[in-house]
């Protein structure tokens, strides 16, 4: 029948879709518990407020017209620090905007002025291994100064990029061609390296044995070698890596009117968890929920009791048929089939324990017309 066949080949589709469905869900369900990674902004805000100083003094609107001269503190600076993950193009993706400090490992103000100051020149924030309380993270910083002259600062930031980044030394981002990056991304420079300029050992595929370029690093970080094992990658990488540079801003704090609450953005890229695609990943798991599995599993035992049905119907045909072809040598044979049957139900053997032992026996026409009757019967 021609349908059958191509019921058959939808069953072999089937069997190959379910072997893919199953394989991919173990996928998801492995990336649903490692988010993935992607690129963001974070935007930091620096801007200087100042009280006291001669030119506001000299203005008397500018610090209130109830003000008292004589008690007037010193003249003071203020800078503020302050920064955001700026939200991505689909706004819908973001979740739950962490605060400033959260993307920081540390940041060092460093003050650009005379040492006599009795307050120091140096500023730092460190985060603390186990934050705690509502005070563990926030927005920004506010650093406060004596002082009505010009300062310059340099403002270093650590940045807590999620998986950690590195720097590549000189020599060996000279071969990869990668100067900084996170560990897997130098990793994988590094293979790519490897399998365009045929390192590898044809007769073990294990061993990787380096060219002109990358022999002297091999040399220098495991000593004289013809090869290295292909494990030893990480170890070999691993000696050529720094932690990545800060982020350093230059910035100036002045004192004048004019520049008085300007406000100053730069703009960092880092790297961060992707807790969208988890969630997104997390909804095509849902989707393949065990409501849906048992709704596949209920469509199978209706296709099956389609198929007996099929098949039963054709063994009624099939005995139709052969009746109508030629009804008298249909009958004979049904009657002898019906004959022996008889015999073996009885017990009445009659020589045919010979015929029994034979396995070809069970080959002859006979078999087919018995099954055929019965399942004629039984329709």
């Amino acid at each position: 029948v021609e349908e059958s066949k191509l019921y058959q080949e939808l069953l072999e589709m089937e069997r190959k879709l379910d072997w893919v469905i199953a394989r991919k869900r173990l996928d998801l369900q492995d990336a649903s518990n490692k988010p993935g990674k992607t690129t963001r902004t974070l935007r930091v805000f620096l801007s200087t407020t100042v009280s006291n100083q001669t030119w506001q003094i000299a203005d008397p609107d500018s610090l209130g017209q109830d003000t008292d001269f004589t008690s007037l503190s010193p003249p003071a600076w203020t800078l503020r620090i302050e920064g955001r993950l700026l939200d991505p193009p689909s706004r819908h993706a973001a979740r739950g905007s962490k605060k400033f400090t959260h993307y920081l490992r540390s940041l060092v103000v460093e003050l650009d002025r005379d040492a006599s100051f009795t307050e120091g020149n140096i500023v730092e924030w460190h985060r603390q291994a186990q934050p705690q309380g509502p005070e563990a993270e926030q927005d920004g910083f506010e650093i406060k100064r004596l002082g009505d002259s010009t300062v310059k600062c340099k403002i270093i930031l650590d940045i807590a990029h999620s998986p950690p980044r590195h720097k590549v030394s000189p020599e060996l981002a000279a071969v990869i061609g990668i100067q900084e990056g996170n560990l897997q991304s130098i990793q994988n420079m590094f293979w790519t390296y490897i399998r365009q300029n045929g390192l590898q050992e044809k007769g073990d595929r294990r061993k990787i044995r380096p060219d002109a370029a990358l022999k002297p690093l091999i040399t220098q970080a495991m000593g004289p070698r013809d090869n290295f094992m292909f494990h030893e990658i990480p170890t070999f990488i691993n000696m050529y890596l720094a932690p990545a540079d800060p982020v350093v801003i230059p910035y100036i704090v002045r004192m004048d009117s004019s520049t008085v609450g300007e406000l100053k953005a730069f703009d960092i890229e880092i790297d961060i968890d992707d807790f969208a695609s988890r969630s997104r990943v997390r909804d095509v798991i849902t989707a393949l929920s065990p409501e849906t599995a048992q709704q596949i599993a209920q469509l199978d035992d209706e296709i099956s009791l389609s198929v007996v049905s099929v098949r039963n119907s054709k063994v009624k045909r099939d005995f139709l048929e052969s009746f109508a072809r030629d009804p008298a040598h249909f009958i004979e044979r049904w009657l002898a089939s019906q004959a022996r049957d008889l015999e073996t139900v009885m017990g009445h053997e009659n020589g045919m324990r010979g015929d029994l032992r034979r396995s070809d026996n069970f080959q002859l026409p006979w078999v087919e017309e018995a099954v055929v009757v019965h399942e004629g019967i039984r329709v």
